[in-house]
């Protein structure tokens, strides 16, 4: 069983405390982000780009508030790093724990504009409007390294977590490419396997769209990103929810940094532009800035901040925001 579903109304009324806050995220900062982060950061060909990318982000979370600490990784035999800031919810150092992950590796000599300083650029978005709010939930932000070769950051991110850790996560939202576009006619593509799946209705032709997928089951993080979308005008949203035993027969589905929270059982959403099905970039020396989307980009930003919002329970004056 698959289901998806474009744009629908929420459930409940709209909050005025939670628009307030995500418009705080501005295209012309995720932009900036984007630009500061853009350029070759391999492990392989430019590890020095890769430690200029892992200082930013300690600077920038930093100045805004969070704890922040780092976590080596070593694949085939050199090391670099995951940073982890974490902002602690008023229920206190045991409170349940709402995660925010991007990659900011890319693959060798490319740029990685979309990929994915793009999703970076989302997950300090999400920092300056949670760094500016009180919460319920612990907020941790995760900027993997080592995606680009077998997911070793979220890999070993993961693989740290106690029992007890992984039953705190709430949900985890990983952004991976969130910042291209394509408005002509046959521009997006899909996975073959999917026209296995009996879906409820034909799926965009057209590259305009920010995809978001999890699986069933995981009811708090899918509800919190259904009721977030309301909060963000002029983004069209496909939602997939698919059962775990898809995943053997559609890889695509397990490409970036959700996948290892899947498979520890941890529920988690994956926001995305699709990547090689629709961007020419995928992968290359093209993938810039200057293709990119930023209004785009800032609007799936703005959806994630809505979603964490909704999910580590925003306080306002001291008192929790019902959600209705």
């Amino acid at each position: 069983m698959v289901w998806l579903a474009a744009c629908a109304p929420s459930v409940g009324p709209c909050r005025p405390s939670i628009h307030d806050a995500i418009a705080r995220v501005q295209s012309r900062e995720v932009a900036m982000d984007v630009r500061a982060l853009e350029g070759d950061r391999s492990p392989t060909t430019n590890p020095l780009r890769l430690e200029y990318a892992k200082v930013f982000l300690q600077r920038s979370l930093l100045q805004l508030g969070f704890a922040v600490e780092t976590q080596p990784v070593t694949v085939h035999g050199s090391t670099s790093h995951n940073v982890i800031a974490e902002r602690v919810g008023t229920l206190g150092p045991r409170a349940p724990v709402v995660l925010v992950g991007a990659h900011y590796d890319t693959v060798s000599f490319s740029p990685g504009a979309d990929d994915n300083a793009s999703g970076v650029a989302g997950l300090l978005a999400v920092a300056r409007v949670v760094a500016a709010v009180r919460t319920r939930a612990t907020v941790r932000l995760v900027a993997f390294t080592e995606e680009e070769r077998d997911l070793g950051g979220s890999r070993v991110y993961v693989a740290s977590l106690s029992r007890e850790e992984r039953a705190r996560i709430r949900g985890a939202i990983v952004m991976d490419m969130i910042g291209y576009t394509r408005r002509d006619e046959g521009s997006q593509r899909y996975p073959r396997e999917l026209s296995l799946v009996d879906l409820p209705h034909e799926l965009p032709r057209t590259g305009a769209f920010l995809a978001a997928f999890s699986l069933l089951g995981e009811g708090p993080v899918h509800r919190a990103l259904l009721d977030a979308r309301p909060y963000v005008r002029g983004l069209h949203v496909e939602t997939l929810v698919l059962p775990r035993f898809l995943l053997g027969i559609m890889s695509d589905l397990s490409r970036s940094d959700h996948a290892p929270f899947w498979l520890a059982g941890i529920p988690a959403v994956s926001l995305t532009d699709t990547a090689d099905f629709r961007s020419p970039h995928y992968h290359r020396g093209t993938d810039r800035s200057a293709t990119l989307d930023v209004h785009f980009a800032a609007r799936s930003a703005r959806l994630a901040a809505a979603t964490v919002l909704l999910l580590a329970e925003l306080e306002q004056d001291g008192r929790c925001v019902d959600r209705g």
